[in-house]
């Protein structure tokens, strides 16, 4: 019966990640279609920020009905504490800052061309929106579902839960495949994206705080789209998504032994379900 019960809550994770991954995909297209902007010339990242706000919604709706709503209450170990779990995620992110902007305008000996400031106001928009849907849908609701029905809270039974969903966040990234991303390219993001969950989720165990994930993952993809979402020649998105490398794997795999590393015994409240015995006379 608590087999069932598990395969079940994975089966509901699974539908619940297809349907928020259609509602932004969808909603996406759809405005795509009715604004018709060329790629290099329009605000390219309008129909994506439109598609993300109906996500966000769908992960709400989920927060809700999964009785997860209460976790945006929640400050747990607070910001700083998330931030410092969380270190090398931000360094990871002022390194592709750094690239995607600087060093790109460096290499072509020119000052940098900026896209309109509605555009960048629009990117910014869109990265922050990305960073509440997911980490509402991804740790709010599925980790959490995950955890409660692998209960109790033993390092093993965590640790399946944590796998199961980053696994999740990786797959939905395969989606990208549809909107123009080479499939190899997805397959490498997706990849590198199950080590960036098992870190995500990692943190928010460590932190009891979903802001703080908020934050990480909303600025490091600003860092990683930056030269797409702010800069005139810097491309469109699915062309940089399609040059993600075979070397991706390995910030993945970094970022799954980082996360091993925060949720050692010292740092994480397991339950100790080892058997006791007692000696008898």
């Amino acid at each position: 019966m608590e087999k069932n019960s598990k395969l079940k809550t994975i089966l509901i994770c699974l539908g619940a990640a297809a349907i928020f991954i259609l509602s932004l995909h969808l909603t996406g297209m759809v405005i795509e279609r009715v604004f018709e902007m060329p790629d290099d010339e329009g605000n390219v990242y309008l129909p994506t920020f439109i598609g993300e706000l109906f996500g966000l919604a769908t992960a709400t709706i989920f927060l809700k009905l999964t009785n997860k709503l209460g976790i945006l209450k929640e400050r747990g170990k607070g910001l700083l504490a998330g931030f410092f779990a969380g270190l090398y995620l931000l360094c990871v992110s002022c390194m592709a800052l750094f690239a995607n902007i600087v060093s790109k305008t460096m290499l072509a000996g020119t000052f940098p061309k900026f896209r309109p400031f509605s555009h960048i106001i629009t990117f910014t928009l869109c990265m922050i929106s990305v960073g509440l849907a997911e980490e509402f849908i991804f740790r709010g609701v599925i980790q959490n579902c995950l955890i409660d029905a692998f209960g109790p809270k033993t390092k093993v039974n965590t640790f399946i839960a944590l796998a199961i969903s980053s696994v999740i966040f990786g797959l939905i990234h395969l989606t990208n495949a549809f909107s123009g991303v080479s499939l190899e390219g997805a397959f490498y993001q997706a990849i590198s994206v199950i080590g960036a969950g098992f870190y995500m989720g990692a943190i928010y165990i460590r932190t009891n705080n979903i802001w703080c994930n908020v934050i990480l993952h909303a600025f490091l993809d600003f860092a990683g789209l930056a030269s797409t979402g702010l800069l005139a020649d810097g491309g469109k998105l699915a062309d940089s998504i399609s040059g993600t490398s075979p070397f991706a794997i390995i910030g993945g795999v970094i970022y799954l032994g980082i996360a091993i590393f925060l949720l050692r015994r010292s740092q994480v409240d397991y339950v100790d379900n080892t058997p006791k015995y007692t000696v008898t006379e």
